[in-house]
């Protein structure tokens, strides 16, 4: 049984039940009863056995997201559930579902059905277990998976480690974490539960190696085990978010909701920064029905992280009514002076009489549904504009500043040739990590603007109707009054003209909430779902300064400074980051530098007449062609503008949340794998 009826005119036939030929209002969208043993409890929003049969929308007996992805698509037109509970039948019951599908997903496998509703045989924390124990449960682990991989896994790990040398204890231990954490993001569970294994082995005070195999144990359904080795992790450290949410996440796997929430405020509690943490708990808190707290976690999940689509969906879904907006909604009767100054700006930029657009009084009623979403469009990305400059120029001074402080002061050549081969990778690197973190943060900002005003369209929903049905009784009017012109003499019974009447209008119709509010609303859909993305950085609009090429400065003081540069200094040697040899050449001037062997060569004058080498063994050269008198300062050269520097940067991405840092009597863990709820 789905939510949607497929059938040809429906659409039509239903709104026509309720407003003839001159409707005023959208009328509800329902196309069929539900039976009430399988309505929604919209103020607990607590999910029945037989709840998901109606969401499987796609009849493949399963709810998952190709369901909620199939609704989106075909502009959940017929939506019959008020599914957030608001009163409303809209596209914000559709996306309801994707926090529906994560409260009813019990098994944590992405789809709901039968399975998820099993009865299923309660489990307890027991107290702390003997090292015994656990060291059995571990060593049967460890001989499971390795009889599943190559019997020389382990020598084929440390041989492919790019360092030869011999790895201390610790190392070794890390390694094993590393390799499980690699086998597990691809989803190699042997691998992973053998690595995990091995890291405990070597080290049984790891508390890390311990609940990143109970995490692995878990997912192998193995839940008694893995409840163990969680108890005696917890043991060896109490106050770990990480191990909390795996305890937590198996008590809510058995549908003990009440049991696991502890645990997810614990997680919460030691490790308030990660979002994971928060959204777990807000999931759980929805299952039993404490809506509000579960806000309070989805909004904290969303401002931690506002990059993350479904923290933010979240928030969205379960914001109270008596919160205040976070913006101002949007007036559709303001939008006649966004487009009057739309207007001028084209009359300002040019455009002719007959290039305009028409007045505002005169658009049809779906050509003003349809420029909501270009207001809206042009203000993200006017918003996003003056952001990321600020950002750029913020950058720019903070980078002129560190360069500023490497620069040479012509005092003395090793000085300032030391601080400049510093200076260089060291103001690159900083760079690189402010525009990396730039980019990923005002990413975050144009994703969550942007589904800030995909919900602005979906709470649009009833004025885009409204827009789809006037312009149905416009369109369904002109066609019906064209028809009759052309049967004009032609005899017409009172039911058959109510018949073209009832045809014209249900064409008109199917064509107004195709493009009149379909438009729309597949625009919000496509916003409200908005991954977040890095966003390119503008040029500065400020001068910057660049110390990459301060040698020149440098070599030049040699010719015009007495003194300045001894035959004995001690020149460190560049280590910039950009592979290969760099080149300038400014028709007098040239040089090339080799960061592979050091060697820097730097020549004046037609013909290159002379010329300047350094490198890490030799140090300074000169040498002098015939008839050459060159009065030479590197002062005068802007060289900027020549330089091409072919250097590519590269970013790690993250697992958020699958990651956790924690302290240990001084010993570092490195990271412990964390459950998501879906």
């Amino acid at each position: 049984m789905g939510i949607i009826n497929r059938s040809k005119g429906s659409v039509a036939a239903i709104i026509l039940a309720t407003v003839l030929f001159f409707p005023t209002a959208a009328a509800p969208l329902f196309s069929k009863g539900v039976p009430a043993n399988l309505r929604l409890n919209s103020k607990a929003g607590l999910p029945t056995n037989n709840e998901w049969r109606i969401y499987d929308i796609n009849a493949d007996g399963t709810f998952n997201k190709t369901d909620i992805e199939e609704l989106l698509e075909n502009g959940w037109q017929e939506v019959m559930l008020d599914l957030n509970g608001d009163g409303n039948t809209d596209g914000n019951d559709a996306f309801s579902l994707y926090l529906k599908l994560s409260i009813m997903d019990r098994t944590c496998d992405q789809e709901v059905n039968d399975d998820d509703f099993e009865p299923v045989s309660p489990v307890s924390l027991p107290s702390k277990p003997e090292l015994k124990t656990i060291l059995d449960l571990v060593n049967a682990s460890v001989l499971k998976a390795r009889s599943t991989l190559p019997p020389d896994i382990e020598i084929q790990l440390f041989n492919s480690l790019p360092d030869s040398r011999e790895l201390s204890f610790d190392e070794r231990v890390y390694v094993f974490q590393a390799f499980g954490l690699s086998a597990l993001i691809q989803k190699n569970i042997e691998a992973a539960q053998w690595a995990f294994g091995r890291a405990f082995q070597l080290n049984n005070q790891s508390s890390s190696a311990l609940g990143n195999l109970a995490f692995v144990v878990a997912m192998d359904n193995k839940h008694s085990d893995a409840l163990k080795m969680l108890s005696y992790a917890r043991n060896l450290f109490a106050e770990c978010a990480a191990t909390s949410t795996s305890i937590g996440w198996i008590f809510a796997r058995h549908g003990q909701n009440q049991a696991a929430l502890p645990y997810y405020r614990e997680a919460v509690a030691y490790a308030p920064k990660i979002a994971q943490y928060h959204y777990n708990l807000g999931i759980v808190l929805m299952r039993i029905g404490s809506k509000r707290e579960a806000y309070e976690e989805f909004k904290t999940a969303d401002e931690l992280n506002p990059g993350n689509f479904k923290y933010s969906l979240s928030r969205h879904l379960t914001e109270p009514p008596e919160e205040p907006p976070v913006d101002e909604p949007l007036n559709p009767e303001d939008l006649e002076e966004e487009y009057e100054e739309d207007q001028e700006d084209l009359r300002e930029s040019g455009s002719t009489e007959e290039e305009m657009p028409p007045p505002w009084d005169e658009l049809s009623p779906c050509d003003k549904a349809r420029y909501i979403p270009e207001v809206l469009e042009r203000k993200i990305g006017n918003i996003m504009s003056e952001l990321a400059q600020s950002r750029v120029d913020e950058m720019t001074k903070k980078l002129n500043d560190i360069s500023l402080g490497y620069a040479p002061k012509f005092q003395n050549c090793k000085e300032d040739w030391n601080n400049w081969a510093i200076g260089v990778p060291a103001v690159d690197r900083i760079g690189t990590e402010m525009a990396v973190n730039a980019m990923r943060e005002l990413g975050d900002k144009q994703a969550s603007l942007t589904r800030e005003m995909g919900y602005k369209l979906l709470n649009m929903s009833s004025f885009f109707m409204d827009c789809a049905l006037a312009s149905a009784s416009i369109e369904g009017k002109a066609s019906f009054d064209k028809t009759m012109s052309m049967l004009k003499d032609t005899p017409l019974s009172q039911q058959s003209v109510e018949e073209f009447r009832s045809e014209a209008y249900e064409e008109a119709l199917e064509e107004a909430i195709k493009y009149c509010y379909g438009e729309p609303m597949r625009t919000a859909a496509i916003w409200v779902k908005t991954e977040t993305w890095p966003y390119g950085l503008p040029n500065p609009t400020i001068e910057t300064v660049d110390i990459r090429f301060a040698f020149l400065l440098i070599l030049s003081a040699t010719f015009e400074i007495e003194g300045y540069c001894s035959e004995d200094a001690d020149l460190l040697k560049p280590e910039f980051p950009s592979p290969g040899t760099i080149g300038l050449n400014l028709l007098i001037a040239s040089f090339e530098w080799n960061p592979e062997t050091g060697e820097v060569e730097f020549t004046v004058g037609q013909g290159l007449q002379v010329g300047v080498t350094w490198n890490p063994e030799t140090g300074f050269g000169f040498q002098a062609g015939v008839g050459v008198d060159v009065g030479f300062s590197a002062l005068k050269l802007g060289g900027g503008a020549y330089v091409k520097i072919d250097d590519g940067i590269s970013v790690e991405g993250e697992l958020e949340a699958s990651v956790g840092w924690a302290q240990v009597g001084g010993d570092v863990t490195l990271f412990q794998l964390t459950p998501e709820e879906p």
